[in-house]
């Protein structure tokens, strides 16, 4: 009996010391109960306003990212010439100037030493009529002329419609292609009916500007001796750089004679009633004749 006792004590005394205490096993089997998961690291834009907490243990798969080419930015060019048939400037009305000014810087391709600076001027001041003269400039007067104190001038009736030239006084005429050779002073009268003549024409487009589309246009240009036909053409629209002036957006036209090989090219500027900033003749024979504004008043 005595033996039994023994043997009970002593297994209870066993089993007391292999298992643990309560509290213990119960923590024991919380933790193997617990489950762990793994979370791939998000980039920036994905992380949520709380970052999920991942033991510090657990391997972390990190997202590879593909080394592409460095980034190139997008640079649009745009030729000047694009967006010029949207420019405000080129689709605002036209009030044609009472008074105009421009000084023109001139050169001849066969006389490269030789230049000056020619004023054309403008103005309309007497209702239905006008006053147009192109001569030497003051600012010519230190400079080699290209052939003689050359003067032209022009009046005439001013309409809706534009300019009609009446009376012509030209004086030290010159032909593009003599050697520098002038002829005698002239005073006519232009009676031709729907003829122009050649600087009228320069102001003459504030009252049709030219468009990009326009059909070719026939046109009568006279001196007051001989008229000619020529063809208008608009070649294109053009950004003109234009010496201290800067750039503005011009129309491009080419005036082409029926009678002869030659032509004259206007680049006329919207901002200032479509008056041309660059004049360039080329005669039959291959020498261009060019006047580039260096000065412009306009009211």
């Amino acid at each position: 009996m005595v033996a039994f006792a023994c043997s009970v004590a002593l297994h209870a005394m066993l089993l007391f010391r292999v298992l643990p205490s309560s509290p213990a096993r119960h923590a024991a089997q919380a933790v193997s109960s617990m489950s762990f998961t793994l979370r791939t690291i998000r980039t920036e834009a994905q992380q949520p306003a709380r970052p999920d907490i991942t033991p510090s243990n657990a391997t972390v798969p990190v997202p590879v990212v593909s080394a592409g080419p460095p980034a190139v930015p997008q640079i649009t060019v745009r030729s000047a010439a694009a967006g010029l048939n949207m420019d405000p400037v080129f689709l605002s009305p036209v009030i044609p100037t009472t008074l105009a000014d421009i000084e023109y810087a001139v050169t001849r391709s066969d006389w490269r030493d030789q230049q000056e600076v020619r004023r054309m001027h403008f103005e309309s001041d007497n209702p239905g009529h006008y006053r147009l003269s192109e001569g030497i400039s003051e600012s010519s007067l230190s400079k080699q002329p290209l052939g003689g104190n050359r003067y032209l001038e022009v009046t005439g009736k001013l309409s809706s419609n534009g300019l009609t030239p009446e009376e012509l006084y030209e004086q030290g005429r010159q032909d593009i292609d003599t050697d520098g050779g002038q002829q005698s002073d002239r005073h006519v009268s232009i009676t031709e009916s729907g003829a122009i003549d050649r600087i009228s024409l320069y102001y003459q487009f504030m009252f049709a500007p030219p468009r990009m589309g326009d059909a070719p246009k026939k046109l009568l240009i006279t001196d007051g001796e001989r008229t000619q036909t020529y063809t208008q053409e608009v070649l294109g629209l053009e950004m003109l750089t234009i010496g201290a002036m800067g750039q503005h957006p011009t129309i491009h036209l080419r005036l082409v004679s029926s009678d002869s090989a030659g032509s004259t090219e206007l680049w006329l500027a919207p901002a200032y009633r479509y008056l041309p900033l660059k004049i360039r003749q080329t005669s039959a024979s291959g020498i261009t004749y060019e006047q580039e504004a260096v000065s412009l008043l306009v009211r």
